[in-house]
């Protein structure tokens, strides 16, 4: 039986928001390393800098994993960031998070080189 649209949308809407509230309480999708990014001896413009950067990185992780869910058969990282570095970078990372995971490889349809394929990872 096929799902309309309208319900694609909102499980997929359903799924990213269980995602984001999972991790978030983990504090691995957003502010994961503050500390990494500040050092205690610093003033407290650099650790507000940090806490800043991170939460950019936790929305451009985000996007990348709202991009991935809208792609069921799984893409290239290039194929998802559509051309924004800073969202591409992010595969490195959610990998590590293990919210997503490499499931193959094939020609990327953006650089024609040959990339891995990422998937939301199987919980």
């Amino acid at each position: 039986m096929a799902k309309s649209m309208e319900q694609r949308v909102a499980k997929m809407a359903a799924d990213i928001e269980r995602l984001q509230n999972y991790y978030a309480k983990q504090g691995r999708l957003h502010n994961s390393s503050i500390e990494r990014l500040s050092r205690k001896n610093d003033p407290q413009t650099s650790k507000d800098s940090a806490k800043q950067i991170m939460s950019a990185t936790g929305r451009l992780r985000e996007t990348f994993l709202q991009r991935l869910k809208q792609m069921p058969n799984g893409a290239t990282a290039n194929e998802i960031a559509r051309g924004d570095e800073s969202v591409r970078k992010r595969a490195a990372e959610l990998q590590r998070l293990g919210l997503i995971e490499v499931t193959g490889k094939r020609r990327c349809s953006i650089s024609n080189k040959v990339c891995q394929i990422y998937k939301l990872a199987k919980r």
